[in-house]
């Protein structure tokens, strides 16, 4: 996900390519200068992540509701 872009971590998952790819390693130190000299990328960046955690927590809102009413 994006946020590797931003924190270091580690993701416990493999990617699998369905056609020919060419990749291309950036590292974050010039990820966060790209998004220091072009903010308009930064705010989209931060919109798209603020919507995926949003998401993320009605998700678990929704989860803990179906195990309250199990109780």
């Amino acid at each position: 996900g994006e946020m590797a872009l931003i924190v270091p971590s580690e993701r416990p998952c493999d990617a699998i390519a369905k056609e020919t790819t060419s990749l291309i390693g950036l590292p974050r130190t010039l990820l966060h200068r790209l998004l220091s000299e072009y903010p308009d990328t930064a705010k989209k960046l931060r919109v798209q992540l603020s919507k995926r955690l949003k998401d993320f927590t009605e998700d678990l809102e929704r989860v803990g509701q179906i195990f309250d009413d199990l109780n």
